[in-house]
């Protein structure tokens, strides 16, 4: 709040817009809160902090002075998902969007063994999501493997059921 009332009138509504990202972004509050982390401890510690990316004035998140001395300061953070092919909230997203398609399987009696290979990246929009959920629904109502353009959707029948 007392970083904010300091903001000049330019910079209160990205400082806003920031907050808000924690709870509709897709990194949360990690990176904002690790870039207040940084300029309140080297307020702490007696450096003055201008937020500059906020008010539009430089490329850098904020200018700090002490002493005779200035630095620019760009903090950064990395993903959860660094490295990841499939992205968490992807996975998750998909992993919604099948339990229509899975809770039928419930009520079959065996094991089920469903099995989802994606070469490469998981897509993020609605349309290939619910693409690879038609794939898996088509496989469960067949019993049987789909392959299909490099997704592969396995269902393997064992015996008395399915495995």
């Amino acid at each position: 709040m007392r970083i904010c009332q300091q903001l000049p009138a330019s910079g209160r509504r990205p400082f806003e817009g920031k907050l808000q990202d924690f709870v509709n972004g897709t990194y949360g509050s990690r990176p904002f809160a690790y870039e207040i982390g940084i300029a309140t401890h080297l307020m702490q510690k007696g450096w003055d902090v201008e937020f500059s990316d906020l008010c539009g004035a430089a490329q850098f998140d904020f200018l700090a002075r002490a002493d005779g001395h200035e630095i620019e300061v760009e903090c950064k953070t990395s993903s959860g998902d660094t490295g990841r092919k499939i992205h968490r909230q992807e996975d998750n997203r998909l992993a919604d969007m099948l339990i229509p398609v899975t809770e039928r399987l419930a009520d079959v009696a065996g094991c089920h063994l469903l099995r989802i290979t994606v070469p490469g990246r998981l897509g993020k929009s609605p349309k290939e999501l619910s693409k690879l959920v038609e794939l898996v629904r088509l496989g469960i109502d067949k019993g049987e493997q789909i392959h299909e353009s490099g997704a592969v959707n396995l269902l393997e029948r064992d015996g008395d059921g399915m495995a």
